[in-house]
């Protein structure tokens, strides 16, 4: 991997009692990963998702794909997300 930036994001939403807040919550909170990968060798990278008994909750949202395919080491970029959720 040559390259991953992250980007959190989520609603704040507050309520209030005559117009005083007196609580808050945080709903649709993902985080999306965009990473960049170096082919050194002959072999096309890939990204899979571990599965089995823990699922770690990422996906795929946007396939791997080649920016620079005539390059001497060409790069691969994707997009992970993965969608928050309450613990309880």
């Amino acid at each position: 991997m040559q390259n991953a930036n992250y980007t959190l994001q989520a609603n704040i939403g507050k309520a209030t009692v005559n117009g005083e807040p007196v609580a808050s919550d945080v709903t649709e909170g993902m985080i999306e990963a965009q990473v960049t990968i170096m082919q050194t060798g002959a072999s096309t990278p890939t990204i899979t998702m571990l599965t089995g008994d823990v699922d770690y909750g990422w996906s795929i949202t946007s396939p791997l794909a080649c920016t620079n395919p005539d390059a001497n080491y060409p790069t691969w970029t994707c997009t992970l997300t993965k969608y928050l959720q309450k613990d309880s």
